[in-house]
């Protein structure tokens, strides 16, 4: 017998899967939004940018009035961000 495997969602997304996520068919509308992309990679010559789908909905949020963002978080706190969250989702695990 074979187990349903639960799908992953990835938190972060290429340009193209960020444009599709806020409804658009066209990357063209990340220009105009707020939110930084980050830059991972292990060569750090081919980086190329994800979106934290995090930052995405907390800008919809701010939009639509369900919170207030402050300034934009640049990449390095984005990272930052993430790596914490990371770390915390890892020592609840082993809890």
């Amino acid at each position: 017998m074979r187990r349903a495997v639960a799908a992953i969602q990835p938190r972060l997304l290429t340009p193209d899967e960020a444009a599709a996520y806020l409804g658009y068919t066209s990357t063209a509308v990340l220009a105009s939004i707020p939110v930084t992309p980050l830059r991972i990679s292990h060569a750090k010559d081919r980086a190329s940018p994800r979106y934290d789908v995090h930052a995405l909905d907390a800008w919809l949020d701010s939009l639509s009035g369900l919170m207030p963002v402050a300034e934009p978080a640049t990449a390095e706190e984005a990272a930052a961000d993430l790596e914490f969250e990371q770390w915390r989702a890892g020592r609840a695990a082993n809890q």
